[in-house]
């Protein structure tokens, strides 16, 4: 085997790769995650770290180690995390696959693998995410020592949301504002579903692009989303029908936040634009469009501000 992996002590591993000597870690974030840990691992030169956050999905509980051989590949799937128990102590049970490389079951595995590990829910441990990070470990331990407020719980997956969408902000493809109308925001959000017209169009959109629902009629922002998987052809009707069609062409999304009363488009971008013509905005909001970093960002940090204005206000 061209590398190895060092026995290492931690409770929140739950899948690793080993390619030669350079393992890759995506975790299961209940903001377990030792990040000293992932440090030491990454100093080595030999190591990617990724924290998993599970923001508008299911648990992420696979337990998944591929050792990478020279033409071949082992792959483990079973109940014991990277930890000493789940290696030495606890009554465990996995399953053990080896074959050539590009065997139809070890290709499978390593296809999931690199899906959580590249994937619009994986985040590398950066130093801006780290003070983020530690937010979230602060609010774990007091959601644990009271467990009866349910603000407490709110406030984390809030944090987790934001702290992804932070991320996604950065790194995306495309940052997206997407104009549409009060009835057709609301079966957005209820579907978890924003369709365009051609295939063309939507295929403009990739996973992990963010965007920010401009709702008309209210001139305002009132939710922030990330795109998840590939665009696809659904025709039955979802939105009322218009004279330009049913928008089959369909992507879905998670919501990163969503706020009651919303922030107000205009003002929060009017700064950004002092020598605009006087009706630069009703141009802007046309259609849907791409945002400029700049244009984005002063929308992340008021709506930010604003959804953790609600959280307070909404248990206080």
């Amino acid at each position: 085997m061209p590398g190895s992996l060092a026995m290492l002590a931690s409770s929140a591993l739950r899948s690793a790769r080993i390619c030669g000597t350079r393992p890759s870690l995506p975790l299961r974030d209940y903001a377990l995650t030792e990040l000293e840990l992932l440090r030491r691992l990454e100093a080595t030169g030999g190591a990617q770290c990724r924290v998993f956050h599970s923001v508008g999905t299911g648990v992420f509980h696979p337990k998944l180690y591929i050792l990478e051989k020279v033409g071949r590949r082992v792959v483990y799937v079973g109940s014991s995390n990277f930890t000493r128990g789940g290696f030495l102590d606890n009554i465990e049970a996995n399953v053990r696959l080896e074959g050539p490389t590009g065997a139809p079951a070890v290709e499978e595995a390593n296809r999931v693998f690199t899906g959580l590990f590249d994937g619009e829910f994986a985040t590398p441990v950066l130093p801006e995410f780290e003070a983020g990070y530690r937010e979230l470990q602060d609010m774990v331990r007091t959601v644990r020592a009271n467990p009866t407020v349910p603000e407490l719980a709110l406030r984390f997956h809030m944090a987790e949301s934001l702290l992804l969408g932070r991320y996604r902000a950065r790194v995306a493809v495309g940052r997206w504002l997407l104009v549409t109308s009060p009835t057709n925001f609301e079966i957005c959000m209820r579907e978890r579903v924003w369709g365009r017209q051609d295939e063309a169009e939507v295929r403009r959109y990739a996973p992990g692009d963010v965007f920010f629902f401009h709702v008309t009629e209210l001139g305002r922002v009132l939710a922030f989303g990330m795109f998840t998987g590939s665009p696809y052809l659904d025709p039955r009707p979802l939105w009322p029908a218009t004279e330009r069609g049913t928008f089959p062409w369909r992507i879905r999304f998670i919501s990163l936040g969503l706020l009651g009363l919303g922030i107000p488009t205009r003002e929060v971008l009017a700064p950004l634009r002092m020598a605009a013509p006087a009706r630069w905005f009703h141009g802007f909001i046309q259609q849907s469009h791409a945002l400029s970093d700049a244009d984005f960002e002063a929308l992340r940090e008021a709506f930010e501000a604003a959804l953790r204005r609600q959280q307070t206000d909404r248990f206080r």
